[in-house]
């Protein structure tokens, strides 16, 4: 059961970072191509196949691969010709607030957080640098305004340009290599299918989606558009998967419009037995793509863990000490309840070294209070990092709560029933990621594609089938 490090397996059970949602997608690529070389009519398969697996792969790169890219060249040049540090959270910014960078700095002088600190690896030396928390916050308390616009600006190039290559530029190609490739290699025998009439068994549906009007543009108001960006370029420094959001909407937004576009261009103001067929499959499979990579999962989880009663994560279940502590009592109450957000970080700073405070060991191991170290090697909340005191306050009470349960439970044989526990909180993690793969990458394209059989009366990808019969049309 433990072929998966823990550390890997704690991983794809937390649905805040992009590790299942990756693993996901990946596995949802070779379904697509797959399905629709196996589901789609014999005229449509290759083409549709090709389509999808270029699709999904290229896509899936810019996905992934483009925004951390971006977003490190920003660093390394913009950020670093400004002399600033872009690691510094943008919610320090605020003001009177017990986490500002004036209330950081006297935390500084007072001893409880690093004047330095240990930081990354030199990306050209790969020695590791120091880094001076007074310096880094004065220069960025003197150049507040500056930060935010530099964050935004790395945050929207990052967005933007691998959405404006995944939705505009990559869909046009895709549809012109197919168009490319049906005119080259169509041969007489699909010309030769006189019985290829969309069917429809519900005419009052097929007749309302014939029905179009128009209606008046509705006015957006573009209020607060700066505070959105910085609310967004804020959320994008603590996970990629924001940003990832963000561009996979743009990515199924276009997917639609482009399937819809082909098809009435190839339509050529003739009317279709089945309208918009196109687009309505795929928005079908984009909305139910989109939630179960970023939904899907989450809600399992959380069912999973009420059904076994076991909210721990597997770094907490499988530490080494971890049935010690329980029969310690060192789980008692949560130390921090009822504690003002001043008072929680007099706690956090206070007891950071301290590995036998069970619920500071396991929040630094959780990454739920972010660490750094200095020279001498002593261990320090990091100063440039924001706290979020609700998240660790929830964190204390679920390691409250659930240890008071496996110790009840637990009894006299507490070490074989946490055992037990870690190995079924595997299997849920590894049954979660399973379904949820299965469902985006088999269940939902069986949807779709019964969705195109009954609704066109045809196995054919509607869009390409078309484009074909607009070929043969005008041999």
């Amino acid at each position: 059961m433990r072929m998966i490090s823990t550390t890997v397996a704690s991983a794809l059970n937390n649905y805040n970072s992009i590790a299942p949602i990756v693993t996901k997608d990946l596995v949802e690529n070779v379904g697509r191509t797959a399905m629709a070389y196996h589901s789609a009519g014999e005229k449509t398969r290759g083409y549709e196949a090709k389509e999808k697996f270029i699709e999904a792969n290229a896509t899936s790169l810019l996905w992934y691969g483009a925004i951390p890219f971006i977003k490190k060249v920003f660093d390394l040049s913009i950020f670093k010709a400004t002399k600033l540090n872009p690691d510094v959270s943008l919610e320090l910014l605020k003001d009177n607030h017990p986490q500002s960078i004036a209330n950081v700095q006297k935390r500084i002088k007072a001893g409880l957080l690093p004047a330095s600190f240990k930081g990354k690896k030199n990306f050209i030396t790969g020695k590791i640098q120091s880094v001076s928390a007074t310096e880094v916050l004065s220069a960025i308390a003197n150049k507040a305004k500056s930060y935010k616009n530099l964050h935004i600006s790395r945050n929207v190039l990052a967005t933007a340009i691998p959405t404006i290559i995944s939705a505009f530029v990559l869909p046009k190609a895709i549809i012109a290599f197919t168009q490319n490739n049906v005119s080259k290699q169509y041969t007489d025998i699909y010309c030769k299918d006189s019985s290829r009439q969309n069917r429809m068994t519900f005419p009052a549906f097929r007749e309302a989606m014939h029905k179009t009007g128009k209606s008046d543009a509705n006015k957006i108001a573009f209020c607060g558009v700066y505070d959105r960006l910085l609310s967004s370029a804020t959320t994008a420094q603590k996970t990629l998967l924001s940003d990832m959001v963000l561009v996979d909407l743009g990515i199924s937004g276009s997917r639609v419009y482009y399937a819809n576009k082909r098809e009435k261009e190839a339509l050529n103001n003739r009317i279709s037995n089945a309208p918009y067929a196109a687009a309505l499959e795929k928005i079908i499979r984009e909305g139910g793509f989109l939630y179960l990579i970023y939904f899907g999962g989450k809600h399992i989880k959380n069912f999973i863990d009420r059904l076994t009663k076991n909210k721990f994560d597997p770094k907490v279940l499988e530490d080494k000490n971890f049935v010690q502590e329980l029969k310690a009592g060192s789980f008692g109450s949560n130390p921090i309840t009822g504690m003002t957000e001043e008072q929680i970080l007099d706690f956090v700073d206070k007891n950071i070294s301290n590995d036998k405070n069970v619920f500071i060991k396991y929040a630094k191991k959780m990454g739920v209070i972010k660490t750094v170290e200095d020279a001498s090697g002593k261990v320090y909340r990091n100063p440039l990092a924001w706290q979020d005191t609700k998240q660790l306050n929830e964190f204390f009470d679920v390691l409250t709560e659930e240890a008071a349960n496996f110790i009840k439970k637990g009894g006299s044989n507490l070490e074989a029933f946490v055992a037990k526990k870690a190995k079924i909180k595997r299997a849920g993690i590894y049954g979660n990621l399973a379904a949820s793969s299965f469902a985006v990458c088999y269940i939902l394209p069986k949807i779709m594609y019964s969705f195109r059989k009954w609704y066109t009366g045809s196995s054919e990808e509607p869009g390409i089938d078309k484009v074909i019969h607009t070929n043969c049309t005008l041999k």
